[in-house]
């Protein structure tokens, strides 16, 4: 009987692994040692600062929220560059302006991210 990855393979399946370093002595002698060996290696890079930005400024867009370039760098900037905490970061401040708060400066923007804003404002 087949192993379930010979079948797969050969239904030219596009298998992805991901791992640090592959040590070829532990994958045996078979099909799969074969396979790995003749991967096509890739490094995904962690988003640039002017990235995020762009895609929270997409993100603007898409919601229709009317937020500056000044305020997302201002975000990205609270959030460590950090793509995830970003967007929560954003999804945070579109409640805050679709609530009717005007964010004037950046300062407004770590306000806010912070929750100063709101408790000044309320």
């Amino acid at each position: 009987m087949r192993s379930k990855v010979g079948k797969i393979l050969n239904l030219g399946v596009q298998i992805i692994i991901s791992a640090v370093l592959w040590n070829e002595e532990q994958l045996g002698h078979g099909r799969m040692r074969r396979i790995i060996r003749g991967a096509v290696p890739i490094e995904l890079m962690a988003l640039s600062r002017s990235s995020i930005i762009l895609l929270l400024r997409r993100r603007a867009m898409l919601r229709r929220v009317l937020i500056s370039d000044r305020h997302l760098e201002a975000i990205v900037h609270w959030a460590k560059e950090d793509l995830n905490p970003s967007i929560a970061a954003f999804d945070r401040l579109s409640q805050i302006i679709d609530a009717g708060h005007i964010l004037e400066d950046e300062q407004d923007v770590i306000d806010a991210l912070e929750g100063r804003l709101e408790r000044r404002a309320a």
